[in-house]
């Protein structure tokens, strides 16, 4: 599918999580997730869910405040299906995370951060 897509609706939940869909015509539509479509592709045309999907549309309340959107999906042989989607959070256990070679921790990353000169955990 190429080209590029129009806006054709979004959702926007308490906690300022984004949900918007692109529209390409005939040629169907995608849902995302916030704030940019380049890795938040949820669900759109060409998308297989033991059938191809054609369309995949939201409402602005589709995005509740825990992260768990509505999606309207029209199949490519003309069935329908409301689908809610659940947010998934990956717990990592400490043992298994990345050390990372900053002097000093950057905001909001959670590795275990070495001492840059001797390498011992800080």
């Amino acid at each position: 599918m190429g080209g590029a897509g129009a806006p054709a609706g979004f959702s926007i939940n308490e906690s300022g999580q984004v949900a918007f869909e692109y529209s390409f015509g005939a040629n169907g539509s995608s849902v995302h997730l916030g704030p940019n479509s380049l890795f938040g592709r949820l669900i759109g045309t060409e998308c297989d869910v033991r059938r191809r999907v054609a369309f995949a549309h939201i409402d602005r309340d589709a995005l509740n405040s825990t992260g768990q959107i509505a999606v309207w999906i029209i199949f490519d042989n003309g069935t329908e299906m409301i689908a809610r989607g659940d947010p998934v959070r990956l717990w990592i256990p400490f043992w298994r995370r990345q050390r990372c070679n900053w002097p000093r921790a950057p905001a909001g990353c959670h590795h275990q951060h070495a001492d840059r000169d001797n390498r011992r955990p800080m």
